[in-house]
């Protein structure tokens, strides 16, 4: 119809269509201008047109159009600078602010997310439900209001904040979400608008037993320490030992129901290199805040290592090993430090926030050679240091940084530089400004986002886009020459590698010199495959899923020359899988839950002869499995939850689905006479409320 943008130089972050009054009408938010525009169309050239266009001096979060009387309701700038909802009256285009949501807040550090994003929405005739998000101190939080378009009507309603897109469903004037509910967990809640309205509908998980969706397996020496709550202690470190198959709860470090973990911290116990004899982890006592703690698998050998920020906590994490000894990220005196473990004193030996007023916390940090590299999360800077304050420096501004990783004391990353505008490429550093430099600009005009970069023996391995090809695996050692796309696995010039499942960064595994990953060559659907490096030497494993069906091979872990896998076929569903790099050697090694609905087996780790992983059980949620001498089912469940994970069942109006790790595959929606009416042939969102149009019950 026309072109109205120029999106190759000015990359939009945000937009929303809406059919309304007749017409057509696109939103669109440019987060490097600040910018909010919409145009208008009937379809025809003339009369596709801009009727708004603001660019802002601060951030303001966009939101979806709304169309309400003879109104566009929409976010944009408010007069002091922060987010408010406008109205443009379509007839006249005039534009006038309803209500100021949120002061100025800062801008995401990437790309707007539909977390970011504002959200307005008609509750009844008389009243919206709309929802914005606040960027601030490297966090994103989310508000929930009922209005009826005026500031004093504009009311806060605590349980529907932190709602996004997908997490809620209104209907007959009320809101049904998925919320964390105080001493309950994350539950379907029910409001009408109002606050007294608002509460929680039904408890659905009546326990809190099971291990998180995010929980990690860790083992030191011959013990496995996990989280997990009993029901008596909250979630805490547990340990299992190996040699007299012992369990038992490590240590209460948060005495009584509290937990000593925090929901939202990944970093519970970190895969310390051996070289380090204990475990170092972040838990909160209820006195000292988040600190450090320390373990050796023993109950009177878990403790807290040092007081490092008194009260508040120093909210440590990234640990990691850097000449011999223990790193970490810690805050303290409200900036992010380098701390070193220096016998049984923890010292500060770096403060980040020198030379910024507001530096912000670090995102990622990691040794490479004789340096860390790091970045902050609120700029793009790549810097490093070499232990001391002196020897921190800055080596290069860029627009964005991607994942970083370390090949045998080169640093790889991705990123988007002022040299190449608008383009993701591959670029390393040797922890000198003169050598911090691009690999290879793969295509120019044409953005790479090189993911999944993998170190084997020296060589990094990744996955990469080209115009023609799509995204393949290629290899690369460090010079522009010898990076190259290793093959073209679909020929039909589409991507083999699909960017949704291939954001982890552990996609690529190595085994035996070996790279494995998932592909669809577009005949056998996406199955395992492995390279060596060579065009001829990138082959297909197995047809796991046998024909076009995809088996989703991942969660990849390499124990004495085995690659242990989950993947799923429509009899057995997601179960645990091993190979050894041939056709014959892969095989299924558990069917955990007998039938399709899969136990969706992950973090994969061995002590001695014994695997142990996260699975699946029948009624009990996520738990803790065993593996004996690699061949039998030795160890089921550690703690108990039962568990219903959809409701209302049946229901002739929507249906709640809280936790989609115990859904693998396709999701079948049948009417109370048997009739098939709805088929949902992708992952589902966890807590996400699905519109129905007949009465029905969902085959668990």
């Amino acid at each position: 119809v026309k072109g109205i943008h120029p999106g190759n130089t000015r990359i939009i972050e945000s937009s929303d269509v809406l059919v309304f009054n007749g017409k057509m009408y696109f939103s669109f938010f440019e987060l490097d201008y600040n910018r909010y525009f919409i145009w208008e169309s009937d379809g025809t050239e003339a009369n596709t047109i801009n009727i708004y266009d603001y660019s802002g001096t601060n951030y303001f979060a966009p939101s979806n159009l709304f169309g309400y009387q003879n109104s566009l309701l929409f976010f944009s700038e408010s007069s002091n600078g922060g987010t408010a909802m406008i109205s443009l009256d379509i007839s006249t285009l005039v534009d006038s602010e309803i209500v100021e949501l949120i002061e100025q807040s800062q801008a995401p550090p990437y790309f707007v997310m539909l977390r970011d994003e504002g959200i307005i929405e008609e509750l009844d005739t008389d009243r919206l439900f709309i929802s914005f998000s606040s960027i601030n101190n490297s966090f994103v939080s989310r508000k929930g209001y009922i209005t009826n378009l005026t500031t004093d009507t504009t009311i806060n309603i605590p349980y529907l904040d932190e709602l996004s897109f997908q997490e809620y469903y209104i209907t007959n004037n009320e809101i049904y979400f998925g919320q964390l509910f105080p001493n309950v967990g994350v539950e379907l809640g029910n409001s009408d608008g109002t606050e007294i309205g608002t509460f929680l509908l039904d408890n659905i998980n009546k326990s809190t037993l099971g291990l998180k969706s995010f929980e990690t397996l860790s083992k030191l020496n011959e013990s496995l320490l996990f989280r997990a709550n009993d029901g008596t202690h909250g979630r805490e470190p547990w340990v299992y030992n190996n040699n007299n198959s012992s369990l038992s709860l490590l240590k209460d470090i948060n005495p009584g129901l509290n937990s000593s973990a925090l929901d939202f911290d990944n970093v519970f116990f970190n895969n310390i290199p051996l070289s380090i004899d204990k475990y170092y982890f972040q838990a909160n006592d209820g006195s000292t805040g988040v600190e450090v703690w320390e373990s050796d698998g023993t109950t009177l050998g878990t403790q807290l290592t040092d007081d490092l920020n008194a009260s508040s906590g120093s909210d440590p994490y990234n640990f990691f090993e850097f000449n011999n000894a223990l790193h970490f990220i810690a805050n303290i005196s409200n900036t992010s430090h380098l701390v070193k473990k220096e016998g049984n004193i923890l010292t500060p030996i770096v403060d980040f926030g020198v030379g910024y007023s507001f530096p912000g916390p670090i995102v990622q940090a990691i040794p490479s050679g004789n340096n860390i590299f790091y970045t902050f999360r609120h700029n793009n800077e790549l810097r490093r240091t070499d232990g001391t304050q002196s020897g921190t420096v800055l080596l290069k501004d860029f627009i964005g940084l991607g994942k970083f990783t370390d090949v045998n004391g080169t640093l790889y990353f991705t990123a988007e530089s002022s040299d190449h505008p608008g383009e993701i490429e591959l670029y390393k550093s040797d922890g000198t400004m003169d050598g911090t430099v691009i690999v290879k600009n793969i295509e120019s005009g044409f953005s790479s986002n090189p993911l999944n970069l993998t170190n084997n023996n020296g060589v990094l391995y990744f996955t990469a886009k080209t115009s023609l090809n799509g995204r393949e695996i290629w290899k690369s050692d460090g010079t522009e020459t010898g990076t190259f796309q290793i093959k073209n696995i679909d020929n039909s010039n589409t991507s083999s590698i699909q960017d949704e499942y291939y954001k982890d960064s552990e996609a690529l595994a190595v085994l035996n010199n070996e790279v494995y990953f998932e592909a669809n060559d577009g005949i056998h659907g996406i199955e395992l495959w492995k390279t060596n490096g060579t065009e001829v030497g990138t082959i297909l494993v197995k047809d796991i899923h046998i024909g076009n069906e995809n088996s989703f091979p991942n969660g990849f872990s390499a124990i004495n020359g085995i690659l242990y896998f989950q993947a799923y076929d429509n009899i057995h569903g997601t179960e645990l899988w091993r190979t050894d790099g041939t056709e014959t050697g892969t095989y299924l090694i558990a069917d955990i839950i007998y039938g399709a609905l899969g136990s969706d087996p992950l973090h994969i780790i061995s002590i001695d002869s014994n695997l142990f992983f996260i699975a699946e059980t029948i009624n009990s949620g996520k738990q803790v499995w065993k593996l004996e001498n690699f061949e039998t089912l030795g160890l089921s469940e550690i703690v108990t939850n039962e568990e219903q994970f959809v409701y209302p069942n049946p229901s002739d109006d929507f249906i709640y689905i809280k936790d989609y790790s115990n859904i693998e595959g396709d999701i079948k929606f049948y009417s109370i006479t048997g009739e098939l009416i709805k088929e949902i042939k992708q992952f589902i969102k966890p807590n996400q409320i699905i519109l129905l149009k007949k009465q029905m019950y969902v085959e668990q």
